[in-house]
């Protein structure tokens, strides 16, 4: 719907290198393994970008040994993390995540004042992103927000996205009714751009891990059938995840009895994931040789399994984003993601065991595994959309943006 159309004001750009040329600074914020993944291409090319200077804030259960302390992935991939931010993540009862996140915009604030950003750039739906839009609010930075419009409404994840799509100034979509969405939503349609999912961008061409190097590096031998396993807390059922606790658990583990591989990495840091993990830690307890339970694989590890695996199962994003580009089955479970808009390839089922595995069993029929070779990821549109966005972001004029007017429609 938009065009690109735009040019580079001099009085945006005041970051001056050591040769003496002008570079907008750009502040990217991460604060999971899973929006780090997502952001990676456009770090990529805001990095080399000689316009660009990249400056990243690394949050969240990035800086948890509980979760990894995935931190290292950023600096191995060679980014510079120019600041770190610990919140506590220990308590993650709703009165623990609403203390944190209520303290994190302290701290974010505290680090924009540090880094002077003229922009800064978050991604999707999570509280820690939430914080980081409302503090560069209050500081008067004008944010970038990435994958704005889209819905899973069975997550507060859901109020959140649209939340900080009234806190953000400039919009990149995956899909022309995301883009429609966030303009109905009062957001200039000048600023809003559909340039399909960054996180896709060459993701067929990676250097995926070989079944051996996923054996060596994650310590467990691949069986005839193998699942990658991810499953989030749904925050707006909390009062029956235990019983969507059992039903996973018992799904896990009839098919570990029947010999399967399933590697399971952790859920995130919301309300409720120290419960789910508990129980995968059970499972891994009571069949060691058929169930592995990671703090995080990093991006490639987990692709390299995702394209390895019989089916994705579970509630993570990825088995809706990410699995239909590898033409790899995906069994999606619950409603955490409903509302979203799912490729022909993605197999909905109830949280009940009858229901998964009766999806599981469709998954590898003969005639959906022949389909799933033309499968259409509606995500994907020609693989060039973290290029569109840094172009973008080098050259939108940001003289006044933070002004927004209400954008009514007619």
């Amino acid at each position: 719907m938009t065009k690109i159309s735009v040019s580079i004001p001099k009085e945006t750009l005041l970051f001056a290198d050591e040769a003496g040329h002008n570079r907008r600074k750009v502040c990217c914020f991460t604060g999971t393994r899973a929006d780090y993944g997502l952001l990676k291409p456009l770090l990529l090319e805001l990095k080399e970008a000689s316009e660009i200077c990249l400056q990243i804030l690394a949050s969240g259960s990035h800086l948890s040994g509980d979760h990894g302390y995935t931190v290292r992935e950023i600096e191995k991939d060679g980014f510079l993390v120019d600041e770190k931010v610990e919140i506590d993540l220990q308590d993650n009862s709703p009165v623990g995540v609403s203390n944190s996140a209520g303290k994190a915009v302290g701290l974010y604030a505290e680090a924009l004042k540090r880094l002077h950003p003229e922009l800064v750039v978050v991604l999707g739906d999570r509280y820690e992103a939430l914080s980081m839009a409302f503090a560069s609010l209050l500081m008067s930075v004008p944010v970038a927000h990435i994958s704005g419009g889209e819905l899973t409404q069975g997550a507060i994840d859901d109020s959140i996205r649209h939340a900080i799509t009234k806190l953000s100034h400039i919009h990149f979509t995956a899909t022309e009714q995301y883009q429609k969405r966030v303009i109905q939503l009062g957001e200039d349609p000048a600023k809003v751009f559909n340039i399909g999912e960054i996180g896709l961008d060459g993701i067929r061409e990676l250097p995926f891990l070989s079944r051996v190097e996923l054996e060596e590096k994650y310590k467990f031998c691949f069986k005839e059938k193998n699942y990658l396993v991810t499953f989030h807390p749904v925050t707006h059922e909390a009062d029956s995840q235990e019983k969507q606790i059992l039903e996973i658990s018992k799904v896990i583990e009839s098919l570990a009895v029947a010999n399967s591989m399933l590697v399971i990495t952790k859920a995130n840091a919301d309300a409720g994931g120290d419960k789910i993990n508990e129980a995968f830690a059970k499972l891994k307890l009571n069949y060691p040789q058929n169930v592995v339970l990671l703090d995080s694989m990093g991006r490639l590890g987990y692709l390299s399994m995702m394209k390895a695996s019989t089916a994705v199962l579970g509630n993570s994003s990825s088995g809706i984003v990410e699995a239909p580009s590898l033409q790899v089955p995906s069994i999606n479970i619950g409603t955490r993601q409903q509302g979203r808009i799912f490729a022909p390839s993605v197999l909905q089922a109830e949280a009940e065991y009858g229901a998964i595995m009766d999806a599981l069993k469709l998954s590898q029929s003969e005639e959906y595994l022949e389909a799933l070779k033309n499968v259409a990821n509606p995500y994907y549109q020609n693989g060039t959309a973290s290029k569109q966005a840094m172009q973008i972001i080098t050259k939108v004029d940001l003289k006044g943006i933070t002004k927004k007017l209400f954008y009514d429609l007619e």
